[in-house]
C-alpha cells in the first residue's frame, strides 16, 4: 500500500468517524465485495453474506467514532464481518435444530440446556406466528424448506428483491422478540424449576 493511499485511507475513516456519510458510502463502495466474498466463504450462502454484509456496515456506522485511531481498517472491518458470520452461523444451526423438533436430552447437565432450547423454540414459534403473513411465508420457506431467494419468488409470486426485504424484516423482527422476551421467560422458568 503506497503511502498516499495509506493518507487517503485516513482521511477517509477520520471523515467517517466525524459522520461524514459521503465518506461512509466511499467506505461502503471500496470494502463491500471483499466482506461479501469473506462471508460467502464462511456461510456458502448468498442470504447470509448479504445479511452480515449488511450488518457489517451497520457496526461500521454505529461505532464511527473509533475509525480515525484504527491503523489496520481492513483487518478490523474483517475481524466483525468474522464474528457476524459466526454469529449466523451458530444461530441458524439453533434455528435448524429447533425446527427439526430436538428430542430432550438424557443427562441431568443438559437440563439446562434443554430448558434453554426448549423456551426459545416457544418464543421462536410465537413470534414466527406474529410476523405479517408474506413476511411468515417468505422466513418459513427460506429457513424450513431451504429454498433460495429466486425460489421463494417464484413460489409466491414476488421479486427477489421483495424476498429480500421481507426475510431482513422478519429476522430483524423474531430478533427483537426474542431478545425481548427470552429473558423474562428464562427468569420465569428457572423459577419454576428450582
Amino acid at each position: 500500500m503506497t503511502e498516499s493511499r495509506l493518507f487517503n485511507d485516513k482521511e477517509l475513516l477520520t471523515a467517517l468517524s466525524q459522520g461524514d456519510e459521503q465518506a461512509f458510502r466511499t467506505v461502503f463502495l471500496l470494502h463491500r465485495d471483499r466482506i461479501y466474498s469473506f462471508s460467502m466463504h464462511l456461510t456458502r450462502s448468498e442470504l447470509l453474506s448479504e445479511e452480515i454484509t449488511q450488518e457489517v456496515f451497520e457496526k461500521v456506522w454505529k461505532h464511527r467514532q473509533e475509525l480515525a485511531g484504527i491503523d489496520h481498517f481492513i483487518s478490523w472491518i474483517r475481524v466483525i464481518a468474522r464474528n457476524v458470520a459466526f454469529n449466523y452461523l451458530r444461530r441458524m444451526a439453533h434455528e435448524k435444530l429447533i425446527l427439526q423438533g430436538m428430542e430432550a436430552p438424557a443427562g441431568e447437565a443438559d437440563t439446562d440446556n434443554f430448558l434453554l432450547d426448549r423456551e426459545y423454540n416457544r418464543l421462536l414459534q410465537q413470534a414466527i406466528g406474529q410476523l405479517p403473513e408474506q413476511q411468515r411465508k417468505v422466513y418459513l420457506l427460506s429457513r424450513q424448506d431451504g429454498l433460495t431467494y429466486a425460489q421463494i419468488a417464484d413460489t409466491l409470486q414476488i421479486s427477489v428483491n421483495t424476498v429480500k426485504t421481507h426475510l431482513k424484516e422478519a429476522l430483524r423482527a423474531l430478533r427483537r422478540f426474542i431478545e425481548a422476551h427470552l429473558t423474562l421467560a428464562l427468569t420465569i422458568a428457572c423459577t419454576m424449576y428450582f
